[in-house]
């Protein structure tokens, strides 16, 4: 065999090694280790990532932001066929560059801080991020709206692990929106931790409605609240917490309401034609029912049902309301809504206590003032804006509306309940409280150039079963400018120190709130 005949056969031998050599590999490749290789081309090329959407925003009714929730990640590793956190919420773009898996996780931001802290509610914070669940408040009653299902996100990915491309398939979280105005509830807020700290006072309630609507523009406990503090882990700060700073009082605060029912029974009589403003009635300081004395501050001596309102009479009150039958009396107040919740969508909210069927002896006259009965600030807010409407009786509306990617899908209208008095019953009312602010136990919630109607109410406290006079309620309730009503405002100061009359604690602080209201313009209100 030649030489150059000896090298054809070398290289063709060769190639036929190398070409045996190659199809080994590819067999050993796409058959015996297929399944492997696929896997880490796949590890290289696509992933899966779990993300959980944030929650929905809150937002007040000028679309101001009340709660946001701010992204972060988390990274995480299946050690031992078990879940192990490598390191919570970092920056999301650490956590793309990690390489290691990792979830998204959303802490929960305040940007007014305890502005409506106690109506906004907390969250609980989980280990799991896809368990994060409100436990009251907006955040609470309304969480499956706020809340989204944890959902896969499939994405392709270059070489370096970079995502290329990526689809989601997912369900939003909503966004709601209040009837709340921040600056109103600034307001609210500020003069009722102010009128707290004046008086050295347990606590208190401020609500504003616009009772044309029903709409609450603020709704303000103190105690202050911030539900910030929820949003990370401080075991310590949380057991500090008294759970009357985290209560909304103005939804679940049951008390007897003590005088500023007057106005309300005083309504009820004057339905029924059991009296007339100019009737007359004789108050010597005090009044015997069997063996039970019903005390005035002071003898009124004679006065008409105008001047009883004017004058906060007890005496006067419990001697009108024996003009009326027992069941047609409690017909009325359940008409008024005090045996039933008035539907705010807040879980927290309490129903008032209507008395039992047997008003004999005192009970009926305790009722006239206020004592005997119990009921809600929100119960009393919206009882005492029919007067502004005719008579008509409200829906409050806390939560306007609700949407998803900015298409809304459920809104609360204005809803007019019932008819609880006739108009020209309703406008009679409205004169008897203009009354007490003119001439009567009112005067300290006056404001110049304005019509004002309110009431005055001081009760006391049971401790145990018996009153205590040294721990009191003291409230005023008022609404402006009397012929076409724009703001209602209610103020409950519980247990002042310093003093204890609602002219002097209650009435000062709703006439600080409706100056503010009317110098910052936050209502349209003429002068007369």
């Amino acid at each position: 065999m030649i030489e150059y005949q000896k090298r054809a056969v070398f290289i063709w031998g060769l190639l036929i090694v190398i070409t045996i050599i190659i199809i080994v590999n590819f067999f050993y490749i796409q058959v015996i280790k297929s399944k492997e290789f696929k896997k880490t081309a796949s590890k290289i090329h696509k992933g899966i990532k779990v993300y959980i959407e944030p929650r929905g925003t809150i937002f007040d009714r000028n679309g101001e932001i009340l709660v946001i929730s701010n992204s972060v990640a988390s990274l995480y590793k299946i050690q031992n066929k078990r879940f192990v956190w490598v390191k919570r919420r970092i920056p999301i773009e650490e956590a793309e560059a990690s390489g290691i898996d990792w979830v998204v996780e959303h802490k929960r931001y305040y940007p007014k801080k305890k502005l409506c802290g106690s109506l906004l509610g907390f969250v609980r914070l989980e280990d799991d991020p896809g368990k994060i669940e409100g436990l009251s408040g907006i955040e609470g009653s309304f969480d499956s709206y706020l809340t989204s299902k944890p959902y896969i996100l499939k994405v392709d990915k270059d070489g370096r692990g970079r995502i290329l491309y990526s689809k989601r398939d997912k369900k939003k979280a909503c966004d709601i929106f209040l009837s709340i105005d921040s600056k109103i509830q600034f307001i609210a807020e500020d003069e009722l931790k102010k009128t707290c700290e004046e008086f050295d006072a347990e606590g208190g309630v401020v609500l504003i409605g616009y009772p044309k609507t029903g709409e609450i523009l603020a709704c303000a406990s103190y105690p202050e609240f911030n539900p910030e503090i929820f949003s990370s882990y401080n075991p310590h700060l949380w057991r500090s917490l008294k759970k009357e700073n985290i209560r909304n009082k103005g939804i679940s605060w049951v008390i007897e309401p003590g005088s500023i029912f007057k106005p309300i029974i005083a309504g009820i009589l004057l339905q029924e034609g059991a009296v007339k403003p100019e009737d007359r009635f004789f108050c010597e300081g005090n009044m015997k029912i069997k063996n039970k004395t019903i005390i005035c501050v002071c003898k009124h001596g004679a006065q008409s049902f105008k001047e009883v309102i004017a004058n906060s009479c007890n005496v006067g009150m419990s001697q009108a309301i024996e003009r009326l039958d027992n069941k047609r009396l409690l017909r009325y107040l359940s008409h008024f809504g005090f045996s039933e919740k008035t539907k705010t969508g807040l879980r927290e909210e309490e129903k008032g206590i209507l008395p039992k069927k047997d008003l004999s002896g005192i009970r009926k006259a305790n009722i006239s003032f206020g004592y005997g009965i119990s009921a809600t600030p929100i119960q009393i807010l919206m009882a005492v804006s029919s007067f502004c409407n005719n008579g008509i009786l409200f829906s409050p509306i806390i939560v306007r509306s609700i949407s998803r990617d900015g298409k809304m899908i459920k809104e609360w209208q204005p809803t007019p309940f019932k008819e609880v008095l006739s108009p020209s019953v309703a406008r009679i009312v409205k004169e008897l409280m203009l009354g007490v602010v003119e001439k009567g136990t009112g005067k300290n919630a006056k404001i110049e150039g304005y019509e004002v109607c309110g009431k005055t109410g001081t009760v006391e406290k049971l401790k145990g079963k018996r009153y205590d006079p040294s721990r009191v309620i003291s409230s005023f309730i008022g609404f402006f400018p009397k012929d076409d009503p724009e703001i209602v405002i209610f103020v409950m100061i519980d247990e002042p120190k310093k003093a204890h009359f609602a002219g002097i604690v209650a009435a000062p602080c709703f006439r600080r709130i409706a100056e503010r209201l009317i110098f910052w313009e936050r209502i349209k209100v003429p002068e007369i």
